[in-house]
Order: C-alpha cells, then structure tokens, then sequence
C-alpha cells in the first residue's frame, strides 16, 4: 500500500463506502454489456438445443432467483459489491425467465385455443336442440280436406239449443310409399299428425256454434283388428274463420296402410243458416 493514497483511489470500496446512484452509474456498461452477452447466448441455446427442458430451467430459475434476493437484501445492508453482484444476478435471471415464459405462452394458447373452440361447438350444438325443439327427423306431408256444409235450423238457433252434430267422413289417402320413394327413403317408421285446421268458405259464417269437437281416424279395411282413435280436439273457438284444433299422439301409419277416413263430431248450437268449411291437415312421417 502507497502511503498518502486514498482508499477510494486504490479501488478498496469496503474502506470508503459510496452511495448507491453512483455505484448504479458506474457499473450501468458492464451489466448491459453482460445482458447482450445473456441474450446472445440464450437465442444460441435455443437454436441449437434438440429438445427444452422446462424441468432442468425451473431449478435453475429458484436458485439462482435465491440467490438475487440474498444479493439484493445485502445490498440494503449497505454493502457495495453485494449490490454490484446483485444487480448482475438479477440481469442474468432474467433471459431464461422470458424465454420460458413466450414458450409456456405459446404451449398454453394452442392448448387453450383448441379446448375453447370444442367448448363452443359443443354449446351451440346443445342451445340449438333446446332452443329449437328438433323433433324426429323426417317428412311433413300436407293433404287438403274436402269442404263440407252444416245445415241450418232458425228455430234451434233462436232457442238455443245444443245439439249433437255428426258430419260426413272423409278419406285421408296419404300413399306413404309413394312419399317415401318421393323423398327417397325406403319407408316411414310412424306418421303422426303435426296439425289441423278448418277454415269457413264462400262467407257463410263464422264458427261460434260450435261448443266442441273431435276428429276420428278409422280403416276402411274389411275386418280389420283397428280400433277408431281420435287424432284431434278442440271446443269452443267464437266467431273466427279459422278453427285450429290440438294433435293427439296416435300414429296413422296402420290406418294409412290400409286405408283411412276421418269423421268429424261434435256438439254446439245450430248456425241459423248454412255454413261451409273445408280444412288442412299436415302429417309428419318420421323415418
């Protein structure tokens, strides 16, 4: 040692402690000279490695991330070097910890993108079978029935009285094979029917006589073993031109098959004068 040179000229930091800002702005080339040098060496690595380690990366990361924290803590204690090394051990942890993050990043994003996307299908398929009420699949087939005309009588009309209205059958023929090489399948596994409505014709009225109704389907087979069932009910409707009557769950393919007609019935008040209806059905053919 030199007598009369002062400790800070002889490099001796511990003998004559400085304050943090300057040791910062003396040691600022060498940490970022240090940080090129890691980047560079990290872009080298990545480059070159056949496979990435994520396991070995992570040990690395909390040892040396323990030792920047002691680095940094002695730097709190006033101890200059420690806060020199700290600062470059801090610069070090941080390549790798980027790196592994964009890759981390990346895996995550293809995972999450691929599992969001299944999600979301799965729940636009599930909304629209509840949203929309899909029923079986198959065919609507619609069939035009005949109009027909309910006699008047003024007197019951005048004194109100409800009488029982049997009307004229019609045919439903509806030739299923024939529908079935139409919309080219091989056959139908049930019909029901979707709906069924009367309309009013030629002006003569409204429907506010009727109190209630039933349609029946039947064979018109000889000795066949089908009992009648009524495929639709409605009562009283008021003063409409269209009378919209309920579906029932029997399934026409038997009477179909042999041959059908259907008898409307029903119970209500006499129209004063004549009143002719015709009406439409649709039935749907469920493969």
């Amino acid at each position: 040692m030199t007598a009369g040179t002062p400790f800070a000229a002889r490099g001796d930091l511990r003998a004559q402690p400085c304050s943090a800002s300057t040791l910062q702005r003396e040691m600022q080339p060498t940490v970022g000279q240090f940080d090129a040098k890691l980047r560079a060496s990290a872009m080298h690595a990545t480059a070159d490695s056949p496979r990435y380690a994520p396991e070995a990366e992570t040990e690395t990361e909390t040892e040396t991330g323990t030792e920047a924290e002691t680095e940094t803590e002695a730097d709190e204690a006033g101890d200059s070097r420690s806060f020199g090394r700290g600062r470059r051990r801090i610069s070090a942890c941080r390549g790798p910890e980027l790196l592994r993050g964009l890759r981390r990043s990346d895996r995550c994003g293809a995972r999450c993108y691929e599992r969001t996307m299944r999600s979301l299908a799965l729940a636009i398929l599930f909304a629209t079978a509840c949203n929309f009420n899909l029923g079986p699949i198959g065919y609507d087939i619609p069939y035009d029935i005949p109009e027909q005309t309910v006699p008047g009588n003024a007197t019951a009309h005048a004194a109100g009285i409800v009488v029982s209205a049997p009307m004229t059958p019609f045919p439903v023929n509806i030739d299923l094979a024939q529908q079935a090489k139409a919309n080219g399948v091989t056959a139908f596994s049930q019909v029901t029917l979707q709906s069924l409505s009367l309309s009013i014709t030629k002006n003569s009225g409204c429907f506010d006589f009727v109190q209630d109704v039933s349609i029946t389907i039947s064979s018109t087979k000889a000795g066949t073993t089908l009992q009648p069932a009524v495929i639709a009910t409605g009562s009283n409707p008021g003063c409409v031109q269209t009378f919209t009557l309920q579906p029932t769950a029997v399934d026409l393919k038997p009477y179909l098959d042999e041959g059908a007609q259907a008898t409307p019935t029903g119970h209500g008040i006499p129209p004063a004068s004549d009143v002719s209806f015709n009406g439409h059905l649709v039935a749907h053919a469920a493969l």
